[in-house]
């Protein structure tokens, strides 16, 4: 069973399973990956609503569009019936018809990949050739539910995936420890300023020191001066 369409089903999430099978045949139109797992689903109580006429079904493919396919699709959401939804998953060949393609061919290309690798493990003509579909069924549903989890399974309670949850963590310590860096630099070159502020006020008090001998008896000397004239002009009178 799908792991997403498995929690919901533990913990009776009707919502949760709605909204994967409604996803489901985007995801994969074939609806090969989510057909075991719907018939468990269809049976719980719940599950479905009683159908109610909104955009109407249209029977001939011709009318099978994508903006159709939007429309019925708008319409499950809000009225979840088995009969739309049987309906939706024969419109979904159609207007997913490409994409199928894609799908079937990307399948087969790993079902051959698969019995390639298999093959070198175990030659065909192998006494063990008897047991290999015994091995290679579980390791196909362990491929086929991987590529199938919707990607609502893969999310996490913040909404964001786990691998990428993983990346912002990485991502978060890598920025804070480059702010960290950036905050001790940013300390240092504090310090240093700071110490040659200091030196510099030093500095200015140690030269002050100095002159401060060499203003006095330069002030002395010019008083001497100013005494000596006033001398001189007082013997004139």
């Amino acid at each position: 069973m799908i792991a997403g369409i498995k929690k919901c089903l533990d913990a009776g999430d009707i919502t949760g399973l709605r909204y994967i099978f409604i996803d489901s045949l985007d995801v994969d139109p074939t609806f090969e990956k989510y057909k075991e797992d719907y018939a468990v689903c269809r049976t719980v109580d719940g599950m479905f609503e009683p159908y109610k006429e909104l955009t109407p079904l249209a029977m001939s493919h011709s009318e099978w569009s994508m903006d159709y396919w939007g429309k019925i699709k708008f319409d499950q959401k809000k009225n979840f019936s088995e009969k739309r939804f049987e309906h939706m998953i024969e419109v979904a060949k159609i207007v997913h018809s490409e994409k199928i393609e894609r799908l079937l061919a990307e399948r087969a290309a790993k079902q051959t990949k698969l019995e390639e690798q298999i093959e070198q493990v175990i030659p065909k003509d192998s006494v063990l050739t008897i047991q290999k579909t015994e091995i290679v069924q579980p390791i196909k549903d362990t491929i086929n539910n991987a590529a199938s989890t919707p990607r609502t399974v893969l999310i996490s309670e913040s909404g964001i995936s786990k691998s990428d949850e993983e990346k912002l963590d990485a991502e978060k310590r890598k920025l804070d420890l480059h702010n960290k860096s950036v905050e001790m630099e940013e300390l240092e070159k504090k310090r240093q300023r700071e110490e040659r502020a200091k030196a510099i006020d030093k500095e200015n008090a140690l030269v002050g020191s100095q002159e401060q001998p060499k203003k006095v008896p330069g002030i002395v000397a010019v008083i001497a001066v100013i005494i000596v004239v006033v001398v001189l002009l007082l013997k004139v009178l």
